[in-house]
């Protein structure tokens, strides 16, 4: 034996009109409906269901969980840094991968540095001698990561790249 059914029970909201035919959007109202009942109410989604005829319990969860549940997240210290592990971890497989897929010699920050390059205008840097690069900066990109930058645009985008995985660490 399940929850009570509460439809009709004194101080319970009125239960939604049945939809007039399969696959029916929700309505403004019957969103609010879900949201009291669900968040303010803190009804089961069978007793929920009862307020929602032609509805099923398993729509109702979706819809929720999906559309309407709050997205409101207070971010303590803890989860930041786990954002932030994760981010890394990602962007870290994110360049193994494509290393594999690029081919034998290429590593992970050599692909990195050199996806910088691909499109120099689009970053608005297609004009080299606006770019200050501090020459031993470049020989030590060159020397570390074993690529050889030929000229300031390639500079400007390993000196970012570094920073930004640097920044990180």
């Amino acid at each position: 034996m399940g929850p009570p059914n509460l439809v009709g029970q004194p101080g319970m909201p009125r239960p939604a009109n049945r939809p007039r035919a399969p696959k029916l959007k929700f309505k403004p109202e019957e969103d609010a409906l879900l949201i009291d009942l669900k968040e303010e109410r803190r009804l089961t989604w069978k007793q929920i269901s009862d307020f929602f005829p032609g509805r099923t319990s398993g729509t109702l969860q979706v819809r929720y969980c999906t559309k309407l549940k709050s997205k409101d997240v207070t971010w303590t210290e803890e989860m930041l840094n786990r954002l932030d592990k994760a981010l890394r971890d990602y962007e870290d497989d994110r360049w193994r991968i494509v290393a594999a897929k690029v081919g034998h010699g290429f590593t992970p920050a050599a692909c990195r540095i050199r996806a910088l390059n691909l499109d120099p205008e689009e970053e608005g840097l297609e004009d080299d001698h606006d770019i200050e690069v501090d020459p031993i900066e470049v020989d030590d990109i060159e020397v570390q990561h074993g690529i050889e930058v030929h000229n300031a645009i390639e500079a400007q985008r390993a000196l970012e790249a570094r920073r930004a995985v640097e920044a990180r660490h």
